[in-house]
């Protein structure tokens, strides 16, 4: 139900955005790359620590019950043609089952649930730009990182009881990239890939006696931007 609320309302957010970026384009001017901008985006994390089965391929985990729906918000100043300050809010959940063990022995019925909200400020760089510097060309991939905090809540249990848990905030370094399109001076895409990593291993509720690693998560997201008008000086 939640989740086509808010379905719901991302899709009747892009229909206004377009009605009014199709208003306002011919009155744009300046740099886009230089104004500020919003965006919302949505889409799977997944965890990749203690509660996760290992996996070769990281592709599988979006047809497992590891797929879980995240949402954020995004709101950028651009800094130059190649620089972009970020500061980003994400709330979302991780789960899944652990069914085997790295040695491959069978682990009962473990199963988590992760419920967490992530702040992070960062910095993108656009990759053409660096080479072949333009005010606005339509596909912009770009690389990015930062530093952030995220605080979770996390339960495991075991063959359907409360087995372990924790509940704490943890410092991250969210890293990645992803590609923006400009379909307008206004108007954009993104397609986004962040790698977060946390300086805990309880962000799924299990800390291991046999390892010293700490947890993974990952969001992949698809999102929508406004750009507000960048007036040229």
């Amino acid at each position: 139900m939640f989740k086509n609320v808010i379905l719901r309302g991302l899709l009747l957010l892009i229909i206004l955005v377009t009605a009014v970026d199709l208003t306002h384009a011919q009155s744009s001017s300046g740099n886009p790359n230089k104004a500020w901008s919003l965006n919302v985006n949505i889409g799977p994390s997944f965890l990749w620590g203690d509660m996760s089965d290992d996996v070769s391929n990281p592709f599988s985990k979006v047809f497992s019950d590891e797929f879980s729906m995240s949402y954020g918000v995004l709101g950028r100043k651009g800094l130059s043609n190649v620089f972009g300050l970020n500061l980003q809010v994400i709330v979302g959940n991780t789960s899944g089952n652990r069914d085997y063990w790295s040695s491959g022995a069978p682990t009962g019925g473990f199963h988590y649930k992760n419920f967490y909200t992530e702040g992070n400020i960062n910095l993108d760089i656009d990759i053409m730009n660096i080479f072949n510097s333009k005010d606005r060309r339509l596909i912009n991939p770009y690389i990015k990182g930062g530093i952030g905090l995220t605080y979770f809540n996390s339960e495991v249990l075991y063959k359907g009881n409360e087995y372990d848990g924790a509940k704490q905030s943890t410092m991250v370094l969210p890293f990645g990239g992803g590609i923006r399109l400009d379909i307008s001076p206004r108007l954009g895409i993104t397609i986004d890939q962040a790698a977060i990593y946390t300086f805990t291993d309880l962000f799924d509720g299990y800390a291991s006696k046999y390892t010293n690693y700490n947890d993974w998560y990952s969001y992949t997201s698809v999102g929508l931007t406004y750009r507000f008008n960048s007036k040229a000086k």
